[in-house]
């Protein structure tokens, strides 16, 4: 593909994809994260603010970053961008978020932090700008994880929809997945609570495509049980 071809956001993408390890695992391996300016000289080892996220923690996978994890109740999505692409992957982040603000969709109150990334995959150990998002509090007694990822993320959110038995709390749901439809959102993922009937799904990990295929997969199951609920 010519460079004429590549859009920023690709080019943001793969500028990301060449900083991440295919050797780092999040259900293996170790990340530590530091806020600050990444153009910083790296923390001491006993410094508090290091932020660490350890196998325990993790939440799942990622094409374009080293993992999420769930920690202190929060949801953590962590990029190892490189110094050069630090902003421009920020920014873009950022103003995907805001968009989807605007178009209504639920995504909480998520923040986007910049800073260092130190991995214990690789053979030397070094501090790397990169950054996290950070999203609100989402508990494992009441939040439930769910992503479009395989087969098995579509067949375990089909199972979670269908354990909804309240009406209007699924007509929210779908109501929800509309605005996603026509924000175009990829890689749909995020949190569900049932409980909660005013707002039982929250996104994370937004990012405004082309095409909402996978959206319109996990709609079509909200859907599909919607009607069979009387």
């Amino acid at each position: 593909m010519s460079s004429s071809n590549v859009s920023q956001s690709d080019e943001i993408f793969l500028a990301a994809q060449a900083n991440k390890d295919p050797n780092f695992d999040p259900f293996t391996n170790q990340a530590r994260f530091y806020e600050c300016n990444p153009t910083a000289p790296p923390p001491k080892d006993d410094n508090p603010g290091i932020i660490l996220f350890n196998p325990t923690n993790a939440l799942s996978t990622s094409s374009e970053a080293l993992g999420v994890w769930l920690l202190n109740g929060h949801a953590w999505k962590i990029y190892r961008t490189g110094a050069k692409n630090v902003e421009k992957k920020r920014k873009a982040i950022q103003d995907d978020i805001d968009a989807a603000k605007t178009a209504g969709l639920p995504v909480g109150n998520p923040q986007v932090k910049v800073g260092l990334i130190w991995t214990d995959e690789r053979s030397v150990k070094r501090w790397e700008a990169g950054l996290s998002v950070l999203t609100e509090e989402y508990t494992k007694d009441k939040w439930t994880f769910w992503s479009a990822q395989k087969s098995a993320g579509v067949a375990n959110f089909k199972k979670l929809i269908e354990s909804i038995k309240d009406k209007p709390t699924v007509q929210t749901i779908k109501n929800a997945f509309d605005i996603a439809h026509d924000f175009k959102l990829t890689d749909p993922q995020g949190f569900i609570n049932a409980s909660d009937h005013s707002s039982p799904i929250a996104f994370i990990d937004i990012h405004k495509g082309t095409n909402a295929t996978k959206v319109d997969e996990l709609l079509e199951i909200v859907k599909k049980h919607l009607a069979e609920l009387k």
